[in-house]
């Protein structure tokens, strides 16, 4: 189950028909394109923004219906938010606190998802929306000095991957049997993207050899 604590009626509802849509889409965690969908699937400030900015639940459903990776899980099994989602949360907790608001409303946790580089900003370019446009109305919406504009550091973000921007700190890897020219059995890793599969780069270690 979803932790919710510390969230206002909207930010909650978005969550909650986060998980409902990643469960209808087959996913096996609620990621940030889910918490995308919750958010432009209600009828917050932080929607009508999305709306604005020429977002629309269809086309939105669909790309993120695209970038979908996985089975589907057990139908019972709760569903778990991906490290990026509670990221995005937690980053919806500080725009709370700086604005000096008493919960987290839909459009702290859209500024959330937005400072994460994870699946929902790969399907907000997908679909024309000018991501740095929409942040910066948003945080305009808050009205606040006090609140926290500077993106993520640059050490925070970690490297991006060259197809989608997505960060690629958490790269997959898959470890396949191969023989070398000399006919010795070496083990090829293949790296890449969680985001989009695409492939980073190779490596290869020979078996059999010796450690000091």
């Amino acid at each position: 189950m979803i932790d919710v604590g510390g969230l206002g009626a909207d930010a909650r509802d978005a969550v909650e028909a986060a998980a409902t849509v990643a469960r209808d889409l087959g996913a096996r965690a609620v990621g940030t394109e889910h918490l995308l969908l919750g958010v432009l699937a209600g009828t917050s400030d932080a929607a009508r923004t999305l709306t604005a900015a020429g977002a629309t639940v269809a086309a939105t459903r669909a790309k993120v219906g695209e970038t979908s990776r996985g089975g589907r899980g057990p139908d019972d099994a709760p569903l778990e938010l991906t490290p990026r989602a509670t990221r995005a949360i937690g980053r919806a907790h500080r725009y709370s606190h700086a604005e000096r608001s008493e919960e987290v409303d839909a459009r702290h946790l859209l500024l959330g998802v937005l400072d994460i580089e994870g699946t929902a900003g790969q399907v907000l370019r997908g679909v024309g929306i000018d991501v740095g446009a929409l942040r910066d109305t948003l945080l305009v919406q808050l009205d606040g000095s006090s609140v926290v504009t500077e993106p993520l550091p640059s050490a925070a973000v970690g490297p991006t991957c060259p197809h989608c921007s997505a960060t690629i700190a958490d790269v997959a890897f898959t470890a396949v049997p191969a023989t070398g020219n000399d006919g010795r059995s070496a083990e090829v890793v293949l790296f890449s993207c969680r985001a989009c599969g695409v492939a980073l780069g190779v490596a290869a270690r020979r078996s059999g050899s010796s450690g000091g």
